[in-house]
């Protein structure tokens, strides 16, 4: 436990994460593309 805890705080941080929304409510709002993601 004590290394999976240490590997979470070291990596499930804001600044190393990507979240993606996906669904047809958002298509209206979501307007903005990454270049290299399509």
């Amino acid at each position: 436990p004590d290394l999976i805890n240490e590997l979470l705080n070291e990596y499930l941080i804001p600044s190393k994460m990507r979240v993606f929304l996906t669904g047809k409510e958002f298509l209206s709002i979501a307007t903005e593309k990454e270049k290299w993601y399509g």
